[in-house]
C-alpha cells in the first residue's frame, strides 16, 4: 500500500495521471482571471508559515485555519499563481532548498506584482474578508523580505524540526539519500533564521513543542 502511495505521488508531481492536464489548464485560465477581477484582500494580518517542508508547517497550518477569524487557501498559494517562481513538473519540487537562489526574493527584487499575486490569493481564499488571511508554503521562506515589503502588516511563523527526522522523511517521500536531505535542511533553516534579523514581526516554534504541549503553543502565537 505505501510503495503504490509513493508511485502515485511520484505520477501526481509529473503530471503522468489521465486528466490532470485539463484540470491543470482550468486552473491556470482561473489564475488569470483573477489576477484582472480577483478581491485584492487587506487584512488586519497577513500570517506566512514558514520554514523546511517535512518540519509540520502543514500540521500547523491545519491547526491554526480552524480558527474562525483566519482565512486560508485549499492548497500552497504557489499552485494560485503566476508571480512567484516554483518548480516545473518532472523536476524535484524541493529543488530550491539545494538551489536557493531558484526562488530568492528580497525587497529590491522586482518582475512580480504583488497587487496581481493579491488578487489572485483573494479568490482562492475560503473567505478573503477575514481579519486575518494565512498562506502556508515552504517555498515563501526564500520570499519572507519581499513578503514583508508588499504585504501590510506580515507576520512570519517559523517552524523547526529534529533535523534527522526531516531527513529521514524527505528521504522516504522524495527518495533523496539522507546526506541531500540533511543539507536541504541545513539551508534552509540557515536562510530562515538570517532572514528573520530583516523581519519586524516574527515568531520562532519547535516541532516536537507542537506535538508535545499543542494548546500551549497555539496559545503563544
Amino acid at each position: 500500500m505505501k510503495r503504490r502511495r509513493n508511485i502515485f505521488i511520484r505520477m501526481w508531481r509529473q503530471r503522468k495521471i489521465p486528466g490532470l492536464r485539463p484540470l491543470g489548464r482550468i486552473r491556470r485560465i482561473m489564475t488569470k482571471f483573477y489576477g484582472v477581477f480577483g478581491p485584492i484582500p487587506k487584512p488586519d494580518k497577513w500570517v506566512f508559515i514558514v520554514g523546511c517542508g517535512s518540519s509540520g508547517s502543514t500540521l500547523l497550518q491545519k491547526i491554526i485555519s480552524s480558527h474562525p477569524l483566519v482565512g486560508s487557501m485549499p492548497m500552497e498559494g504557489q499552485y494560485y499563481t503566476d508571480q512567484l517562481k516554483r518548480y516545473k513538473p518532472g523536476e524535484d519540487r524541493r529543488i530550491w532548498t539545494t538551489v536557493p537562489e531558484y526562488l530568492r526574493m528580497d525587497e529590491k527584487t522586482t518582475g512580480a506584482n504583488p497587487n496581481k499575486l493579491k488578487r489572485q490569493w483573494g479568490g482562492r481564499f475560503n473567505d478573503w474578508t477575514r481579519p486575518i488571511l494565512l498562506e502556508k508554503n515552504p517555498g515563501n521562506t526564500l520570499r519572507m523580505r519581499w513578503l514583508q515589503e508588499h504585504f501590510e502588516n506580515s507576520h512570519f511563523i517559523g517552524i523547526i524540526r529534529n533535523g534527522f527526522a526531516v531527513a529521514e522523511s524527505s528521504r522516504r517521500k522524495v527518495t533523496h539519500d539522507i546526506r541531500t536531505s540533511a543539507k536541504r535542511w541545513a539551508n534552509i533553516n540557515k536562510i530562515m533564521l538570517a532572514d528573520f534579523e530583516h523581519l519586524e514581526r516574527t515568531k520562532l516554534i519547535r516541532y516536537e513543542t507542537l506535538t508535545e504541549k499543542p494548546e500551549e503553543c497555539i496559545r503563544e502565537i
